[in-house]
């Protein structure tokens, strides 16, 4: 049983998946290009497929014709998004849409914010962070950071936690829609706050004047 595999990574000593193998052979198929996996709808935020290994994720990230990939409802950790976001920064990944469940911390936030700096194939991203495993501010600041410098990205769709969007994110991301050009559509969801739902009308605003003048 796949799911009472110890390995060194593991360091929760949380069972491993069965998914984990299944990764790690969906890694192997030279003609992969689309992978779609959903967790317990029911329970998503037990984790209740278990563990995957970062190393598995990363191979699948650089599967040499892989161009969507979407896991569904159960959460990857930092580990698990900084090896995926290393792997995305190769010049020959092709991936183009990624759809992402995480706990995140520092560690992960620079690590997709490096990759959104020098990724050049990523058109559509959701991320959608269940908990955080450092300071809010900072992690969301990191990625609107990375975000502002994207050559690539279109879409970004991004749910945070339940709380309100610090000071210092709002403004990164205000930044953002001033130095993107790129970028067609930002989504932010997180909380009910009147400052998120200011900046996320005024991000809708921004969107229509770009639409509107050809931009």
């Amino acid at each position: 049983y796949y799911n009472n595999i110890s390995v060194q990574e593991n360091v929760e000593d949380k069972p491993l998946s069965l998914l984990d193998p299944f990764v790690q052979g969906l890694s192997t198929i030279p003609t992969l290009t689309d992978v779609i996996i959903k967790g317990d709808v029911s329970n998503p935020m037990e984790g209740s497929l278990g563990t995957l290994q970062s190393s598995s994720l990363g191979n699948l990230c650089r599967a040499p014709r892989l161009a969507s990939l979407y896991l569904f409802l159960f959460v990857l950790s930092d580990d698990n998004v900084t090896s995926m976001a290393q792997a995305l920064q190769d010049e020959s990944c092709l991936v183009q849409e990624l759809c992402i469940n995480c706990t995140l911390g520092l560690q992960g936030s620079r690590a997709l914010s490096n990759m959104l700096r020098k990724n050049t194939t990523l058109r559509e991203f959701i991320l959608i962070i269940t908990c955080y495993d450092d300071t809010v501010d900072d992690v969301d600041a990191e990625i609107a950071r990375g975000l502002a410098d994207s050559s690539s990205l279109r879409e970004f769709l991004f749910q945070g936690g339940p709380g309100e969007i610090s000071r210092a994110s709002l403004q990164q991301f205000r930044d953002t829609m001033v130095t993107n050009y790129v970028l067609e559509k930002l989504c932010l969801r997180s909380g009910g706050s009147p400052a998120n739902q200011l900046l996320e009308a005024e991000i809708q605003k921004i969107m229509t004047h770009f639409t509107s003048h050809g931009m």
